[in-house]
């Protein structure tokens, strides 16, 4: 069994990573653009901790806007702390088909559907910090008109 579900007091839970000997606590939440759901965003929660930043959890969301946390290669959920939040919805705009080996041209192009600010660490002003005793439900609200 790749982790191990606890129980830790009345109404905390936390789950082990096996694989990446942390554990991990549920992270669910909504994303809104201008008070209406977001469909199909990408979600990344980097740890504030430098020494836990490759514990990224990320999720995308479904029609209503809601997402579920995944830390990748270790399983549902994130660590507790704060983290440093970015958003995007990226849609392909373009697939190149035309391999050149003497010039690089990226296999895919990509256009971001929300405003820039928030597809960055450290320029998102997005932070929220995930409990150690309890599930963590949150609503990040992104503004169209973000600089």
């Amino acid at each position: 069994m790749a982790s191990l579900l606890l129980f830790i007091g009345c109404g905390q839970v936390g789950t082990w990573s096996e694989s990446r000997q942390v554990m991990l606590y549920p992270v669910t939440g909504v994303v809104m653009l201008d008070g209406e759901p977001v469909e199909g965003a990408q979600v990344l929660f980097q740890p504030a901790d430098e020494t836990q930043q490759n514990l990224i959890g990320t999720a995308e969301t479904d029609a209503s806007g809601h997402f579920t946390l995944v830390t990748v290669q270790a399983g549902n959920g994130a660590i507790a702390g704060s983290h440093k939040v970015r958003v995007c919805k990226t849609v392909v705009t373009n697939i190149n088909t035309n391999f050149d080996p003497e010039v690089y041209v990226p296999p895919v192009t990509e256009k971001n559907l929300l405003p820039a600010k928030y597809n960055s660490f450290d320029k998102s002003g997005l932070t929220f910090d995930v409990s150690d005793v309890k599930s963590t439900h949150l609503t990040i609200e992104l503004d169209s008109q973000a600089k």
